[in-house]
């Protein structure tokens, strides 16, 4: 047979052939075959994604309002414990309070119990535990107390004097200001002492000590009044002067000092 003579076969092989070529694109586009994985997996997958979202948001808003809920407990409790430990707390300071009160009145009543003699009764003798004397307080003043200060005479001297600041009333018997000690500092009469011998115009501006009471073997003892009334209502300054001369009196005498 001539080559030619299949010539005739040609178009049959030919739509054989375009036949071949088609059948990919018919199973590309044929519909999938049931039971295979690429048709459900579409489907389970369109359905599950909305139902892990739910119960995550779900659960989110359960631990959130157990959150709340313990963190309101926990302010209650605070608020109450807060409550509780303030009124235990001023309980226990108004105890303290009624303890100290109770030792202060037994304190008070020992005091004015106590019997001491008349060469240690505070209300007798100023007691000058600096310079180890004391002072006989005269009967006609009472509340009498004193400064007791030390301090450079004069700048650049390099003497240093103690001086007693003196304050007490006569004449009244309530407590008036210029016999506080703490309010009228300069006192109503001052003693003051000076090393044995010293002479007023080296340490000192004014050359002047005051008047010389007593001396003993180590100082010199002054006694100086006060330059200005600390009064000034009229009737307490008529009482400030009265003290002050009873002051001056004690305070000149050098029979009133003694030895502790």
């Amino acid at each position: 047979m001539e080559p030619n003579q299949n010539t005739a076969g040609a178009p049959g092989a030919s739509a054989a052939g375009q036949n071949m070529a088609a059948t990919p694109v018919q199973s590309a586009t044929a519909a999938p075959v049931k039971g295979d994985a690429s048709e459900s997996l579409p489907k389970d997958n369109m359905m599950a994604a909305p139902t892990k979202e739910k119960k995550k948001s779900g659960s989110g808003m359960v631990i959130g309002l157990i959150l709340c809920l313990l963190l309101a407990a926990g302010g209650i409790g605070f608020g109450v414990w807060m409550m509780m430990d303030g009124n235990t707390q001023k309980d226990a300071l108004n105890q303290q309070i009624s303890a100290l009160k109770k030792q202060n009145n037994e304190l008070q009543k020992k005091i004015s119990n106590l019997d001491v003699s008349s060469d240690v009764d505070s209300a007798d003798y100023i007691y000058v535990g600096e310079w180890g004397y004391k002072i006989k307080i005269p009967e006609n003043l009472k509340y009498v107390s004193y400064r007791y200060t030390i301090g450079e005479t004069k700048i650049g001297s390099g003497l240093f004097v103690e001086s007693l600041a003196v304050v007490g009333v006569s004449g009244s018997d309530t407590m008036l200001e210029f016999a506080n000690r703490w309010e009228n500092t300069s006192g109503l009469g001052h003693v003051s002492r000076y090393p044995l011998g010293t002479d007023p115009c080296t340490v000192t501006t004014t050359c002047n000590f005051g008047l010389l009471v007593f001396s003993d073997d180590n100082y010199d003892y002054y006694y100086i009044g006060p330059q200005a009334y600390f009064s000034t209502d009229e009737a307490e300054k008529e009482i400030e002067i009265k003290s002050r001369d009873a002051i001056e009196k004690m305070l000149e005498n050098k029979e009133s000092y003694s030895t502790i």
